[in-house]
């Protein structure tokens, strides 16, 4: 029987693996002190992060003191928590700054461990600096600060298996932690990493940038280099491991967007798949989503057509795009119920080139009809960007202005498009959108394809290339200024054959 004081309630272990996502802070939970066996009860006050069923990570109290505190729950418990001690003990061990341990034991309830690790007040992790600027210098200094501390555990022979921005930390003197504990591995005692481990380890870092961050790994090895002390890391070998662990990183992603897990809610039955994000699932919004057509049929219609219908609609107070693919006929129906909705296409793809760094209208949720095994009509629900296509952007009176920029954006797009292998399938100037901050924003993505046949993909890239150049056939100063620009893409084709 739990306990409620204004700390809240009072939870074991098992409550916390029954509430599964539904953790509410304030709680209490209490654990045996390792050293001294005796009882102590912590007061958590917020969440960082919630595995359910293993693992909570939460800002808390004990005896007064502010902590973070981790939960480990479950028959593996026990070693998650030695693999965390083991970690951060690997780090002190090699002079790197690291949260201290305070304590440790096992719950008072329940299976599971608790470790108190010391707060790092007044700090902020490199990946939340990384969001709070957008402009490439500003990131590029963030990420020359770590490659010194990544060179540093390498000469050690530790490598984080999970490396990423948010497991660096800065005070706002500008000191430089690393966290999580768990990812730490010491695979070479006493000795730096071979130069394998090395390239796959930076590499994975990498691949988690945007592409156009991979111009500048020459001058971020160059200050790792200054700083190791084992043999220096060659660029070629490193940014071709980079493009390795991006597709490997894009391929595991793309499982997770139809399943249940932390980013995404998925409704399966027999007559119907329905997946959407997390944080937008309200009991409004899920009420749409049960029932898009009414929204459909009172909100602002875009498109009417045979393949599709388009209406921007208001749910929650968000506008948002609801496209509908039709089901033409008896015979369209069985040429599409055995294979992938084209809302189930667009929905993978658009969260493809969200990971690959390409702007798009955020997929917010996904609809299937169903009949077991076999699909009907689909709904594709997609966050609403007000912004012209390019289109009407060449329609505009400071075009010539303007020019010069969206050259150089397409430029950077299609090079992202040409170096991982996807083509659109329709490039019309209508499918891209011109943002206000001169971004471009790819739309109708239900026939873009990542290519695993290298002379498939040249060949559906250069028909992109041809619809391209057509968008411009009335408007002869425009198809001369994006003329060059299709011939050099045309050009690294060849060069690839």
């Amino acid at each position: 029987m739990t306990s409620t004081t204004s700390l809240g309630p009072m939870l074991s272990i098992n409550d916390l693996v029954e509430a599964n996502r539904d953790v509410l802070c304030p709680f209490r939970i209490s654990f045996q002190n390792k050293e001294s066996t005796t009882l102590v009860q912590l007061s958590c006050e917020h969440i960082f992060r919630l595995l359910p069923k293993k693992r909570l990570v939460c800002r808390a109290k004990v005896n007064g003191k502010q902590v973070l505190v981790k939960l480990f729950m479950g028959s593996n418990a026990e070693k998650y928590l030695h693999r965390e001690l083991r970690g951060v003990n690997a780090l002190q061990e090699a002079g790197l700054q690291t949260a201290d341990v305070i304590t440790h034991g096992a719950a008072d309830q329940g299976t599971g461990q608790v470790l108190v690790l010391s707060y790092l007040k007044g700090t902020e992790s490199l990946q939340a600096q990384w969001d709070h600027v957008s402009d490439q210098q500003s990131r590029l200094t963030i990420l020359r600060r770590i490659m010194p501390l990544i060179a540093g555990m390498h000469d050690a022979g530790l490598k984080q298996n999970d490396i990423h921005l948010n497991n660096f930390l800065a005070d706002e003197q500008g000191q430089l932690f690393i966290v999580d504990g768990d990812g730490v591995e010491m695979t070479r005692q006493g000795s730096s990493l071979l130069e394998s481990e090395v390239i796959d380890n930076l590499a994975l870092l990498f691949a988690q940038l945007p592409p156009e961050y991979d111009d500048f790994v020459s001058e971020l090895i160059t200050v790792y280099n200054a700083r190791t002390t084992r043999a220096k890391v060659e660029v070629e070998a490193l940014l071709s491991r980079v493009k390795f662990r991006r597709h490997w990183r894009l391929q595991r992603y793309l499982k997770k967007i139809y399943r249940d897990c932390t980013e995404f809610v998925v409704n399966h039955k027999w007559q119907r798949y329905c997946v959407t994000r997390r944080e937008l699932a309200t009991k409004e919004w899920l009420e749409f989503l049960a029932n898009p057509e009414t929204y459909i049929g009172t909100g602002k219609r875009l498109k009417s057509g045979n393949t599709a219908t388009v209406a921007l609609v208001e749910v929650a107070g968000r506008q948002v795009v609801v496209k509908r693919y039709n089901i033409k006929s008896w015979q369209h129906r069985l040429s599409r119920c055995w294979r992938p909705s084209r809302a189930w296409m667009s929905w993978r793809n658009g969260y493809m080139l969200t990971m690959l760094g390409i702007s798009t209208p955020l997929p917010l949720a996904m609809i299937e009809e169903r009949f077991g095994c076999l699909r009907g009509r689909a709904y594709l629900i997609l966050d609403y960007v007000a912004a012209p296509d390019l289109m009407h952007w060449s329609q505009q009176k400071n075009v010539q202005e303007q020019l010069p920029i969206i050259k150089s954006q397409l430029s950077k797009l299609f090079s992202i498009w040409l170096n991982n292998s996807i083509s659109h399938g329709d490039l019309k100037g209508n499918n891209l959108l011109i943002s206000e901050k001169m971004d471009i924003q790819v739309i109708d993505l239900d026939a873009m394809q990542m290519h695993s046949n290298q002379k498939q993909h040249q060949h559906y890239f250069q028909k992109d290339m041809q619809r391209f150049l057509k968008n411009w056939t009335d408007s002869p100063g425009l198809c001369d200024a994006f003329e060059p620009l299709v011939q050099h893409i045309n050009a690294q084709i060849e060069q690839l054959k």
